[in-house]
């Protein structure tokens, strides 16, 4: 019995961390946003002026530092809402389904910690494309990461007028051969970062971090 008052108080405070991370995820999105609107709205109006410093073409790759961080933290509390949710599958399955509390619950600290120390074990499964699903979670994910990609390209197109500019002003052109280096290794950089996390919500979404990924790996530890 006191094993199941225990069971009952983890439980609440772990809905209580899912409804956390939860919330967190839109602090990061709409933070993102308002960050990279204000700092483009800051930017726009040295195209206009006659005269452009150096330091002021780089204004708008300073929304790269924030998109970068704030799409790669909402994806990692998505595989931490995934790991809870996944519990919860399987703990209610045992509760509701086999009428039995699982015979191997040690908690949900000692539990998780096994599932960190197993995540190697954790095996995709086969579900369709990627993002097809109708789960909410599913296209929240999807959102931000295309509003993060548009937000990214949003600040090189800035960086690219800006430079431009400043070139122009110098008598200089940009198709220039290191002209043309500094361009490429800036769009480089973007692209590699929206490959990666492409990679990475691909796992979240249809890969070994899935809900029902995860499930299996849970019911491997707690049955």
């Amino acid at each position: 019995m006191q094993k199941e008052e225990l069971a009952n108080k983890e439980l609440v405070m772990i809905r209580d961390e899912l409804l956390t991370l939860k919330k967190c995820q839109h602090n990061f999105l709409m933070f993102e946003i308002a960050a990279i609107g204000s700092l483009l709205g800051l930017a726009v109006p040295l195209l206009f002026q006659e005269k452009i410093e150096f330091l002021y073409c780089f204004i708008a790759l300073v929304g790269l530092i924030i998109i970068f961080p704030c799409l790669y933290l909402l994806l990692d509390k998505g595989i931490s809402i995934n790991r809870i949710a996944s519990f919860f599958l399987v703990f209610e399955r045992h509760i509701f389904i086999k009428s039995q509390m699982p015979p191997r619950f040690i908690g949900w600290e000692n539990g998780n910690s096994e599932f960190r120390k197993r995540q190697h074990e954790l095996r995709p499964i086969p579900q369709g494309p990627p993002g097809s699903g109708t789960q909410g979670p599913n296209k929240f994910y999807l959102l931000a990461f295309y509003i993060s990609t548009i937000l990214a390209f949003a600040c090189y197109i800035m960086f690219f007028s800006l430079y431009k500019k400043y070139l122009a002003q110098r008598g200089l052109v940009w198709w220039a051969p290191d002209q043309i280096f500094i361009i490429t290794v800036v769009l480089a950089v973007i692209i590699i970062f929206i490959v990666h996390t492409s990679t990475h919500l691909r796992k979240l979404l249809s890969g070994i971090f899935t809900i029902e990924a995860m499930s299996d790996l849970w019911e491997k530890i707690i049955s």
